[in-house]
């Protein structure tokens, strides 16, 4: 399925500030993905500022990528990080300063992006610098359909920043004592040369970073198909994803099947559907169906079973294939 922004916000510091948090307007989601953005600038001067990025979810946070320095000011620092959401609800996302010193100026923009792949996510990351009203990260080249982030620091006063098109704004914060910040996105693009441009008020030294988050477009894979506790009238399915999906299974006595469950939406990776009301002494053919967090939907083989036709007598199954992804 395509990638898709969910929701996005930011801060700036007031000042120098030991960390800046900032918290998301809604609840996020499951399996989703929070991308990060920090301009920073140390107190001091000097050396450019490093940090940490936690949030109340107790998510683990990886670099993207950092860019330290610009034109004509080597102290200030760029960087993007982000997380796969592993737990759902309300989240602040705080930005902590590590060194030099205490504390430093910190821009903290930060997003929630739907429909990305779970594991290393990152495909394609690109930077640029330079001086001008037109800050560009240069042309980079993605071969997999992405989630492109981007995000900007410029050295200088107060302006106006405007978003390249078709680039959408996220996020703009315009206090030049404070390291200016805007971000802009672009959803499921496909595999392609891009680069991420603004326009801004006056010429000034900026520097430019770009993630491209992969797009989820498989299903999960199921395996391990199973039909257990068969009975006159009932019967157990069960099988496994390698990802947490929904839960679903189509029966019948042919293989038009003809009836369904009511769709399990709670995700799992272990599946347990309950069939009732067979007809004793009956074979009958299933499938199984799993759709992911992204919107992918995965069908399985068709399998067989045979209700018992009295109390005492036996029962089988079989599968045709053990293991089938996405359509």
């Amino acid at each position: 399925m395509s990638s898709s922004l969910v929701q996005t916000t930011g801060v700036q510091s007031v000042g120098v500030v030991a960390s800046l948090a900032k918290a998301f307007a809604s609840n996020v989601t499951i399996h989703n993905l929070i991308a990060v953005a920090v301009s920073s600038y140390p107190s001091s001067g000097g050396t450019p500022p490093t940090h940490t990025v936690a949030d109340t979810l107790t998510h683990t946070y990886s670099s993207a990528i950092r860019l330290t320095g610009a034109p004509t000011d080597t102290a200030a620092a760029h960087q993007q990080f982000y997380t796969p959401n592993t737990s759902a609800g309300a989240n602040t996302v705080t930005v902590t300063h590590v060194s030099p010193g205490t504390e430093s100026f910190i821009t903290l923009a930060i997003a929630e992006i739907h429909g990305c792949v779970f594991t290393s996510p990152v495909h394609v990351t690109d930077s640029g610098t330079g001086t001008s009203t037109g800050p560009t990260s240069g042309n980079f080249t993605t071969t997999l359909t992405s989630f492109l982030w981007a995000s900007m620091l410029h050295i200088g006063p107060d302006m106006t920043i405007t978003s390249g098109s078709p680039w959408n704004f996220a996020f703009e914060a315009e206090d030049g004592d404070n390291m200016p910040l805007g971000a802009e996105y672009r959803s499921a693009e496909p595999a392609g040369t891009y680069a991420a441009t603004w326009t801004i008020g006056i010429s000034t030294p900026w520097t430019v970073l770009v993630t491209a988050f992969t797009d989820d477009v498989t299903g999960p894979i199921i395996s391990d198909v199973a039909v257990s506790n068969i009975t006159r009238n009932e019967a157990t399915v069960t099988w496994t994803t390698d990802e947490i999906s929904d839960s679903q299974v189509e029966y019948g006595t042919t293989v038009a099947y003809g009836s369904e469950t009511t769709l399990d939406p709670t995700l799992v990776t272990s599946h347990s559907v309950d069939l009732t009301g067979l007809i004793a002494g009956a074979t009958y053919h299933f499938r199984v169906k799993s759709r992911d967090v992204a919107g992918n939907l995965s069908v399985s083989a068709d399998g067989t079973f045979t209700t018992t036709p009295g109390p005492g007598a036996g029962a089988a199954f079989s599968t045709q294939g053990r293991r089938r992804r996405g359509l």
